[in-house]
């Protein structure tokens, strides 16, 4: 039987202290007879050009289905919020749900996927983990996810995570690890550029297309049917509240509540509030394939060989070797939906959030 190992958080300690516990020194027990070397990227099978077979969309939708009967229960939070001035909008505020551990200095910062929320299944399942795990969490919801109206986001808006890890509710944490979902993992790379808090030490996407392009493509595909219409439901609801708010609008709400595909939202809303000339323009433009080797923290890329949503064969081949990201594919996973005993090759127990946090808490 392999060994496991466990993390856990302990009481804040001086700066100088954290290299130490992160390499399983004082602060952290990992409770392991002997470490488990790093594991390499595994190769994914190959696949036709229609994309992943079958059984992402099983796993996917399993855990869906599995959500929706009985949605995780994780303890309740703190809400903050933070407020930042922007030059079309005025003020638009950020908000969050703080969870503590008594004592811990380490926080890890959760985002959400395209139309989803700091209440989506993925991110309670998460942080009800990271809390068992002795850690405290911060799930964020980007502008206009908490569906307060203030306005909508975009996919690169590092901002949002700058404005709310500046509140000082904040501060005693000495170590920020960001963790991004899906979509919110493109937010999460962004950040991991030059994020403004030197607390900031790891990043991790998880499912995360490399380009926009090829990400609107497929999901817009007819075979994407059922994730387009669960996206654009969440999408649409952010835009109706800023509309309801009467806030500034680039287009009107009845024609955005119609649109069929992710292009056309991208064309009626997100082009034109943020100035892009076309959809095209703004794929283009935020792309973060240019800037994957330059960025200022280590980040992980956790992708699902047989993701259905976002298929790992458009990611591969932008994500350069020997720089600042690593790849981990993850074998009979799909969207968001890891296997119970995932293993990233970590000297921790497995499963998605012990193991992702063990390769942070290395960095």
């Amino acid at each position: 039987m392999r060994p496991s190992a466990r993390l856990r958080c302990a009481p804040a300690v001086q700066e100088g202290d954290l290299e130490a516990r992160a390499r399983g020194g004082a602060g952290y027990s990992w409770s392991e007879s002997r470490p488990r070397p790093m594991s390499s990227p595994l190769q994914p099978e190959p696949h036709s050009a229609a994309g992943p077979s079958w059984r992402g969309d099983r796993e996917t939708v399993r855990r869906f289905l599995k959500d929706a009967v009985r949605p995780p229960r994780v303890a309740p939070g703190e809400h903050l919020r933070a407020e930042l001035d922007d030059e079309r909008m005025g003020t638009v505020g950020i908000t969050a749900m703080l969870r503590e551990v008594p004592g811990c200095d380490v926080l890890f910062v959760l985002v959400h996927g395209l139309g989803g929320g700091p209440d989506s299944t993925y991110i309670l399942r998460s942080s009800r983990a990271l809390l068992h795990h002795g850690f405290s969490t911060l799930a964020v919801a980007l502008r206009g996810a908490d569906r307060g109206g203030d306005d909508f986001y975009n996919v690169a808006l590092a901002i949002d995570l700058d404005t709310i890890l500046a509140h000082p509710r904040l501060a005693a944490y000495t170590r920020i690890h960001v963790i991004g979902y899906s979509m919110g993992g493109y937010v999460t790379l962004h950040h991991a550029r030059a994020p403004r808090d030197p607390r900031v030490r790891a990043s991790v996407a998880l499912c995360t297309p490399m380009d926009l392009a090829d990400a609107q493509v497929y999901i817009d595909a007819p075979r994407a049917f059922f994730y387009r219409r669960h996206v654009l439901g969440g999408l649409k609801e952010i835009y109706d509240a800023v509309a309801r708010r009467g806030r500034p609008i680039p287009s009107p709400n009845r024609e955005v509540q119609a649109v069929p595909t992710i292009r056309e939202w991208d064309r009626l809303t997100i082009a034109p509030r943020y100035g892009y000339r076309s959809p095209e323009h703004y794929y283009e433009e935020l792309s973060i394939r240019p800037h994957l080797a330059q960025l200022a923290v280590p980040a992980l890329l956790v992708m699902a060989t047989e993701d259905p949503v976002v298929p790992v064969h458009t990611a591969l081949p932008h994500v350069p070797r020997g720089g600042p990201v690593e790849l981990r594919l993850a074998e009979r996973s799909g969207h968001l939906a890891f296997e119970r005993h995932l293993d990233l090759g970590q000297p921790a127990k497995l499963g998605l959030e012990a193991q992702y946090a063990a390769w942070c808490l290395s960095r």
